[in-house]
This record gives structure tokens, C-alpha cells and sequence, in this order.
């Protein structure tokens, strides 16, 4: 660590001791400047690649993907779809099945029970 000088001190010391010590300062200050202006360019590219490492990451390309139930745009037949509609890409010469069961209803909830359970 350099040594502090007071202004007494200073008003003491041999001229040509003040402008070696004033040259010496302006080297570590050209010294110090450099080192900040690489650190920064380094940060500077860091940050970018940190961007496109999260671009890559959670950008529109993971969206591109095809699913098979994911709403879409298409053609068929020669006509455009806007949906991916049941009637626009199922096969509509297929027979259909049968129907598997049917459905009971539900019985309906009585009203006032819990007035009288309390």
C-alpha cells in the first residue's frame, strides 16, 4: 500500500521527489483506467451471452415444437383451417362407435337438511 503523505510532509520533500511521485501517480492511474475498461468490455460481453444463453433458453423456439392437440393453422382439402377442429382432421368416412354406456343422473340434493340437523 502506498504511504500517505500530509501537506507538511509534502512542503518538505525535494522537488524533483514530487514529480517522480506525480509521474509515478499518473502511470497507476493509466494502469487502473486500462484494468477498468477491460473489466467492464468483460462484463459487457458476459452480459450479452448471459441474454442469449436465456433467449436460447426460454425464447419462441421451444414454442415451435409440433403437439398433436396444440390449436393450429392448416390446410385441408384445399381449404385453410384456422383450429385444429375435430371435423377439419378427423376422418369423416370412419364409422363411428358405439356408445359405450349411458349416463344415470344424479340424484337431487334435498333442501333444508341442514336446519334440520341442527
Amino acid at each position: 500500500m502506498a504511504v500517505r503523505y500530509t501537506e507538511e510532509q509534502l512542503n518538505t520533500v525535494d522537488k524533483s521527489l514530487l514529480i517522480q511521485m506525480f509521474l509515478n501517480q499518473q502511470e497507476q492511474l493509466e494502469t487502473l483506467t486500462a484494468e477498468v475498461r477491460s473489466l467492464n468490455e468483460k462484463m459487457q460481453l458476459m452480459m450479452e451471452q448471459m441474454v442469449l444463453a436465456n433467449r436460447n433458453r426460454f425464447g419462441r423456439s421451444s414454442e415451435k415444437m409440433a403437439d398433436a392437440g396444440q390449436i393450429s393453422f392448416m390446410e385441408v382439402d384445399g381449404t385453410i383451417v384456422f383450429f385444429n377442429e375435430a371435423e377439419a382432421v378427423c376422418d369423416l368416412d370412419a364409422p363411428e362407435p358405439e356408445q359405450l354406456e349411458e349416463s344415470t343422473p344424479r340424484p337431487v340434493k334435498k333442501k333444508g337438511k341442514r336446519e334440520q340437523d341442527m
